[in-house]
């Protein structure tokens, strides 16, 4: 099967080491990659015009040739023809290169950019679930959160309060649900909750928890005549620290118990534009596409060591 790389991509999973993209390097066998002379130029000047200094600059450019060199990636040209499926002109090239060429898919983030039938256009979360074999970690994505954030869990609880503690703070702030399934807050700092509907087990659930210095909500979404409807069961006031992680069944006491479809999550307080999209995809990385190319570059820390550049990325789990 062959698919092309966008941009977003190509960075993605150059200098973040956490993500789905990153980890396509596991379906190398099945799948032949290529990338056009415009995506390498357009990563080229990205570098260029957001890292804080050449070196820098350098070892990004480095490290996303590596990132294609890892995928066995083929350079191919770029190919113009008359067609004006997407509204970029820069989107249709992307496009016009992959049917050109044979392609199945445009691996992307900005899969709404292409309007094309006759092309599949996936996230790599996406990409990673249809030529995979199951694999836990393409269902569950340690999700990486800061002082602001968006939460998404799918499945089936076992009982209502079953979820145990959700999100925790290093300052001892929390957010957890309680016996009769609903979602609280606790911790020095929060100033409001309003609890208005608990969850409910044995049944399937998709909650989205997002949250941002002096907000917080969580909703359980539903399909509803076609289109994705939210029912908000709490919302509140609270700041939450940037050293914020997920509890669930990440932590060794855990009182989580239910069959779980997803789980993902993402640094940033996703607009609810861009849910309806992630709820499709079944991942969060949907909602806001790749890294923060500025904050990753003047945040991360690039050393070289006997293999080459390396990155360590500025949010740890």
């Amino acid at each position: 099967m062959k698919v092309l790389l966008d941009t977003n991509v190509v960075l993605t999973g150059a200098l973040n080491p956490y993500g789905p993209a990153r980890q396509l390097e596991k379906i190398v066998s099945q799948t032949d990659f290529l990338v056009s002379q415009r995506v390498l130029d357009e990563c080229d000047w990205n570098i260029d015009g957001k890292a804080p200094n050449q070196i820098i600059a350098q070892a990004a450019k480095t490290l996303f040739r590596r990132y294609l060199s890892d995928l066995n990636a083929t350079v191919v040209a770029d190919i113009t023809t008359s067609r004006s499926d997407c509204h970029d002109p820069d989107d249709q090239i992307i496009l016009d290169t992959a049917v050109t060429n044979g392609c199945k898919a445009v691996c992307t983030y900005n899969t709404r950019d292409f309007p094309f039938d006759g092309l599949n256009c996936v996230i790599p979360f996406q990409l990673l679930k249809q030529q995979e074999s199951p694999q836990v970690h393409n269902y569950v994505q340690y999700p990486l959160l800061r002082e602001r954030g968006t939460l998404l869990f799918m499945g089936q609880l076992h009982h209502r309060s079953s979820m145990g503690t959700i999100l925790r703070s290093c300052d001892s702030t929390q957010i957890f649900t309680d016996k009769d399934g609903y979602i609280r807050a606790s911790g020095p700092n929060v100033q409001q909750v309003n609890v208005k509907v608990p969850l409910i087990g044995s049944e399937t659930l998709v909650l989205v928890i997002r949250y941002k210095p002096g907000f917080f909500e969580a909703a359980r979404w539903r399909i509803v005549s076609g289109a994705w409807s939210k029912q908000i069961l709490t919302t509140g006031k609270c700041n939450l620290s940037s050293k914020t992680t997920p509890a669930l069944f990440f932590e060794k006491d855990h009182r989580f118990s239910a069959t779980v479809q997803n789980v993902s999550g993402i640094p940033t307080f996703a607009r609810e534009k861009n849910l309806a999209h992630a709820l499709t995809s079944g991942s969060m990385e949907a909602a806001t596409g790749s890294l923060d190319l500025r904050y990753v570059l003047q945040n991360a820390s690039f050393q070289q060591g006997e293999s080459g550049y390396y990155v360590t990325f500025p949010i740890k789990p």
